[in-house]
């Protein structure tokens, strides 16, 4: 990629990119964007300092620290290398549109409650707006809680480090079933059995042996049609992937399920 010969002064890149002359010299200083001496004993930046720059704003904007994005920037030298900077700005940027996507969905649910005149405790409160805050598109579920079971909940998954990492195997395995059923996966084959054991357990750790809890998570896959609209592509992986592989499962090992609903969610 030919970059050309301009260059800038530390004002003139600050004014084009839209930062702060004291920025641009604080990168420079802790090495993440270096500025070149001219002849003059100028500070200059060139066509690739304005491309590296503009990779630390959008990595910054989407919350990385300043001590991380060093070793995240691509050097483009063609065109080739320049597509594959937006391409991986651009699947960010999907993933942001797909995490504010359901927390509007948990919005909308929220909405719901309140207008319909539902009052709501502050483990109810607390539990929706923390799965907003991750961005889970599971939030809605929480409706199928009653306080008590909230309030389990949130003592059982107090610690930061035991949340994030149960939420963590969620996201996983949510990730996999929408795969396998995006692959067209016999949900009976081994990939799905494979998948259906993955989820029981992550299921029962959740419940952590409280039926009624139990209960309550397969009522959130019995009612499928009150899932939020966004919700669509996770629904239809749950009826007609998910369903199919926990019947089978349950069949198999020989599990007794709660009175109603094989959905497992």
């Amino acid at each position: 990629m030919d970059k050309g010969t301009t260059t800038w002064s530390v004002g003139q890149l600050a004014e084009r990119a839209g930062v702060s002359v004291r920025t641009l010299q604080y990168y420079d200083r802790i090495g993440l964007l270096r500025a070149t001496l001219s002849d003059g004993g100028r500070r200059t930046y060139t066509s690739e300092s304005l491309l590296k720059l503009q990779q630390i704003l959008f990595l910054k904007s989407c919350g990385f620290p300043l001590d991380a994005i060093g070793g995240s920037i691509l050097h483009p030298k063609t065109p080739e290398d320049l597509s594959e900077v937006f391409l991986r700005q651009r699947r960010l940027l999907q993933r942001q549109v797909e995490q504010l996507k359901e927390m509007l969905a948990a919005l909308d649910g929220l909405i719901a409650q309140l207008r319909q005149g539902q009052d709501l405790s502050p483990e109810r409160l607390f539990a929706i707006l923390e799965l907003m805050r991750r961005g889970d598109q599971l939030a809605f579920a929480v409706r199928y809680f009653d306080d008590a079971q909230l309030r389990g909940l949130a003592d059982r998954f107090a610690s930061p480090d035991a949340n994030g990492a149960f939420m963590d195997r969620v996201r996983d395995v949510v990730a996999e079933m929408q795969a396998l059923y995006g692959r067209g996966v016999d949900p009976a084959g081994p990939e799905g059995q494979a998948l259906a054991a993955r989820w029981w357990d992550m299921v029962t750790t959740f419940a952590g042996g409280d039926r009624d809890l139990l209960r309550a998570m397969f009522k959130v896959g019995e009612n499928l049609e009150g899932w939020p609209s966004e919700s669509s592509g996770l629904r239809e992986a749950v009826q007609h992937f998910l369903g199919e592989a926990l019947s089978v499962y349950f069949q198999r090992e020989g599990i007794e399920i709660p009175e109603s609903g094989v959905n497992g969610t």
